[in-house]
C-alpha cells in the first residue's frame, strides 16, 4: 500500500495497525533463495512454492 506524504502520522499508525492484523494470520514460504511471500496456512507447502516458481515467476527448476 503506498501512502502519501501529506497523510498525518496519526492515520499512518492507523493503517500500519490495520496490515500488521492482516499479516498475523500469513506465513513466510521461501520462494527462492532471494524470493520470501506471504502465504495462508493452507498454501504453506513445498508444492505451492514450486507451483508459484513456475506460474508466477517463469522459473522451472
Amino acid at each position: 500500500m503506498i501512502q502519501s506524504l501529506n497523510r498525518p502520522a496519526d492515520d499512518v499508525s492507523v493503517i500500519s495497525k490495520h496490515q500488521k492484523k492482516k499479516e498475523e494470520k500469513l506465513f513466510s514460504l521461501r520462494v527462492t533463495n532471494t524470493t520470501v511471500i506471504l502465504v495462508p496456512k493452507s498454501k504453506f507447502n513445498q508444492e505451492y512454492a514450486e507451483q508459484y516458481r513456475r506460474e508466477k515467476m517463469g522459473l522451472n527448476y
